[in-house]
Order: C-alpha cells, then sequence, then structure tokens
C-alpha cells in the first residue's frame, strides 16, 4: 500500500497505532485506515487488528495520510464496500447481532487453535495447561471480531473490521 506516517489516536483502552491512506481516484474523501490496538492489552507487535473504510472523512483525518499506489477497490474480498445498501450487507453477513436506524453491528466468536512450534503453543502445551485450560485438547485462543456498518442515508458509509484474540487461559 505504500508508506505513510504513523499516528496516536484515542486514549486508554481505545487507543490505536494508525496507518492511513487516502484514495485519490473516484472517492476523494475516502479514507482507509489500519491500526493496531495501542492500550495495555494491546496487540503484540504492533499486528493489525482494526481495519476501517471512511467514505466521507474530515480533512483532518485525512491530512498527512499517504495516497493509495494503485487503484483501488475499498471493498472485502465477498463483496463488502462503501456504498453497500442494508439489504445488500445482510445477504452478506446475515442478519446482525444488533442494529439501529444509523447502524449494523455483526459480534463473532471463534476457537483458533495455536501453530505448532510457535512461542505461544510451546508456552500453553503443558500437561497442566492442557487439562485446566484446554479440556484436555491442543491449546487455542478465544478469538473475538466484529464488524461495524455505518449507515447513511441507507447506504455503508463507514466500515470498522475488528479482531481481537481475547484469551487463552
Amino acid at each position: 500500500m505504500g508508506t505513510t506516517r504513523e499516528r496516536r489516536i484515542g486514549a486508554g483502552q481505545a487507543a490505536y497505532t494508525d496507518w492511513c491512506y487516502r484514495v485519490p481516484d473516484g472517492a476523494p474523501h475516502a479514507l482507509l485506515e489500519v491500526m493496531s490496538d495501542a492500550s495495555d492489552l494491546g496487540t503484540p507487535g504492533h499486528a493489525v487488528n482494526v481495519i476501517r473504510l471512511r467514505a466521507d472523512a474530515p480533512s483532518e483525518d485525512r491530512e498527512g495520510c499517504a495516497p493509495l499506489r494503485a487503484p483501488a477497490q475499498l471493498a472485502t474480498p465477498g463483496g463488502l464496500r462503501l456504498g453497500s445498501d442494508a439489504a445488500r450487507i445482510e445477504a452478506l453477513l446475515g442478519r446482525p447481532t444488533r442494529s439501529a436506524p444509523d447502524s449494523l453491528i455483526y459480534y463473532f466468536g471463534a476457537k483458533e487453535y495455536l501453530r505448532s512450534g510457535t512461542p505461544a503453543y510451546e508456552a500453553w502445551d503443558t500437561p497442566e495447561y492442557r487439562e485446566s485450560c484446554f479440556d484436555a485438547g491442543l491449546p487455542y485462543a478465544n478469538v473475538k471480531a466484529a464488524v461495524i456498518v455505518v449507515l447513511r442515508h441507507g447506504q455503508a458509509a463507514e466500515i470498522r473490521i475488528e479482531r481481537y484474540d481475547q484469551s487463552i487461559c
């Protein structure tokens, strides 16, 4: 995507490291942000865990952001994109966990098994932890995710995709 500035946004438990990109063609106020949780429980190594697309970001939010190098389709591989209407979003993601006149919110949870040979796997792959934490099975993390779609005039004006590895034990 190219080099861009790194900035810190938010504070406390809502603090993020943010890298931002402007969309130069077709959508002059659109903004793509990739973010890393920078709170006390933030992601290791500044791993990206939030992707935010905005159709009409204020100029102060776009200031200093790099233009995307190549023309970009601001959409997920499954087809969720800015401008989608609520019916299209529900066709892609199903019934929302919560909804309001201006938003659709989806929450997801899954168990992700740790990869053998990684430091996390080695730390948690003991007989004691397998018994007390993982019901005598392989080590795993509880992963939580959210997709938040803000609607303006019935169409997606902002899409925020988040992933958090909540706990191991």
